[in-house]
């Protein structure tokens, strides 16, 4: 199966990234593009965890080259399963969300609030 929108391919090096901020590898994810997360905050590491992705976000305080060579490599050669992975979990906290949004207008009162498509109004 591939998961891809917007025609991203696996054999092209220049889509993966080592990202330092937080944001950087987020919308990196919004677009199935798989990444290596440099830590400079706690957030960091609780955003990679979240993703079950703890084995790819290293402290900047402790950088070690070779280790995020090889990630980086790693990466690269299983892009596809990566890819998948974030397809699978964006689907995952998308559901999430909208069971959310439709608990949170059942106790407002759906009746009291008028929708314009997906928007509030």
């Amino acid at each position: 199966m591939r998961p891809l929108l917007f025609g991203h391919d696996c054999n092209a090096m220049e889509k993966k990234i080592i990202g330092e901020k937080l944001h950087s590898v987020i919308l990196s994810h919004c677009v199935y593009t798989p990444g290596i997360m440099l830590e400079y905050r706690s957030k960091c590491r609780d955003y990679m965890l979240s993703m079950d992705l703890g084995d790819l976000v290293f402290r900047t305080d402790s950088l070690d080259a070779n280790v995020i060579y090889q990630s980086a490599c790693s990466l690269y050669e299983e892009c596809e399963r990566h890819q998948k992975h974030l397809y699978d979990l964006a689907r995952f906290w998308k559901d999430k969300t909208r069971k959310a949004r439709g608990r949170v207008i059942e106790i407002v009162g759906g009746s009291k609030i008028r929708r314009s498509g997906d928007a509030f109004m």
